[in-house]
């Protein structure tokens, strides 16, 4: 005969049991949330690489089976991209390397050589020209060009991407020369030419800067010292001029 439990061991084991459920219920949650989370839309024909990143990180979120993962993926696709995912026998897109299969065609379709990507950054790193963004926008913009250059193989040596970066900056004569001479005595603390310029162009030129010049206005920066020496100037308030007493009537 089993004795008795007592009114604690009871509430104890019932506590114990309710936990337990909540913490299945709230793993299924979970799991079911991440099924949810939606592939990567796309319509194409630019901008392939960046869609088959946004696919990794998908794959990465998603507890979809397998034989789901092409499916998901071709719901949203629009465009020329959808036409191409059309190629796809919906008997071959539900097999575990659906997905595998549609990446496949997608990236004959849009992907293009190595050279060819190359190529494309290149001439998008080209017509990046900063117009009326801030210089901190332009120079966000033009780090994930480069970026974009050199991962497709399309190197960019330091000296050339520093002219680069500072002729498509939209700087006057007088600016560029003062970026200049203020990224020759930073370079050895930025470590290549092309960061040198990059600081220098914040420094100079970003939107809290205290060496904003009015149109027309001459500055050279020689040094780091003389630069700094100048935003300090620019910084410190003028004392007013002291004002000579007037001479009393009648002298």
């Amino acid at each position: 005969m089993t004795p008795p439990s007592s009114p604690r061991a009871v509430a104890t084991a019932a506590a114990a049991a309710a936990a337990s459920s909540a913490a299945t219920r709230a793993t299924l949650d979970v799991a079911d949330s991440s099924s949810r989370v939606a592939a990567p839309a796309w319509s194409g024909p630019e901008g392939f690489s960046k869609y088959e990143e946004d696919v990794a990180v998908w794959r990465f979120l998603t507890s979809l089976p397998a034989n789901k993962l092409g499916g998901s993926m071709r719901m949203v696709l629009t465009g020329v991209a959808a036409e191409v995912a059309r190629q796809i026998p919906v008997a071959a897109l539900i097999e575990d390397k659906g997905h595998v299969a549609l990446l496949n065609a997608l990236r004959t379709a849009f992907g293009g050589s190595d050279g060819q990507r190359g190529h494309a950054a290149y001439r998008r790193l080209r017509g990046l020209y900063r117009g009326d963004r801030s210089m901190e926008v332009y120079l966000a913009d033009v780090a994930v060009a480069l970026a974009d250059c050199r991962a497709h193989g399309y190197s960019l040596e330091g000296t050339l991407a520093a002219a680069l970066v500072l002729r498509q900056a939209g700087l006057d004569a007088s600016k560029q020369a003062s970026t200049v001479a203020l990224a020759a005595s930073l370079r050895d603390e930025a470590g290549s030419e092309e960061r040198a310029v990059s600081t220098a162009l914040r420094d100079l030129w970003g939107g809290v800067s205290v060496l904003q010049a009015a149109p027309g206005a001459v500055m050279m920066v020689v040094t780091c010292a003389e630069h700094q020496e100048l935003a300090a100037r620019q910084t410190t308030p003028r004392p007013r001029p002291r004002r000579l007493p007037r001479n009393p009537k009648g002298d």
